[in-house]
């Protein structure tokens, strides 16, 4: 109990730090395609001043730096490396649950959250293992942008908020690279 209270208290004082560090700076309007202006958690999207990015969405991460983890002993490493087979991993156990619809009965139902993400998320996974299959593609840029799909898909589930995100994400069902693009749009920050 007492643990539990010291993570609070912890995870309240880095939440207090980051919103004066936003009630310091003034923002400006966040000019998206639509016109709208998109915010998250009532507070508007404003990108550092050093950083050239113009973000769209910022969520909170809950993905450990490394991964030591027991857990991940049995991961296959695959064509990216460990990194990404790790948090394909997440990503997988995180979306998918597999339940009993009545207790007793042997048949099990699937369960995918956020269809919508983990969809656009898996078809953005061929896309890359195609892309890495040729021998002209950049492989470290493949894994980085890999890498940040999948840590967006992971923190989306953890975060409100995420409708206008999931809709742009609808929006480009057709176009891979768009999706990718969108994806690219969030900034993520981590706990850890």
């Amino acid at each position: 109990m007492l643990l539990m209270c010291v993570c609070f208290v912890c995870m309240f004082s880095a939440w207090a730090q980051d919103l004066m560090l936003l009630t310091a700076r003034i923002p400006e309007p966040n000019n998206s395609p639509d016109g709208m202006n998109i915010s998250v958690g009532g507070i508007s999207e404003v990108a550092e001043e050093s950083e050239t990015k113009d973000y769209l969405w910022e969520f909170w991460s809950f993905i450990p730096e490394n991964f030591d983890n027991p857990k991940y002993i049995d991961v296959d490493v695959g064509v990216f490396g460990k990194e990404i087979a790790c948090l394909n991993y997440m990503f997988e156990t995180s979306y998918v649950t597999r339940e009993k619809p009545i207790p007793g009965d042997p048949t099990e139902r699937t369960v995918i959250k956020k269809q919508s993400v983990y969809n656009a998320t898996r078809n953005i996974d061929k896309y890359f293992k195609k892309e890495v299959k040729n021998a002209q593609a950049d492989k470290n840029r493949i894994i980085q942008d890999y890498a940040h799909v999948l840590k967006v898909a992971i923190a989306l589930l953890d975060n409100e908020n995420t409708e206008s995100f999931e809709t742009e994400l609808a929006n480009q069902k057709k176009d891979l690279k768009a999706q990718i693009d969108v994806f690219g749009k969030v900034k993520l920050n981590n706990i850890y």
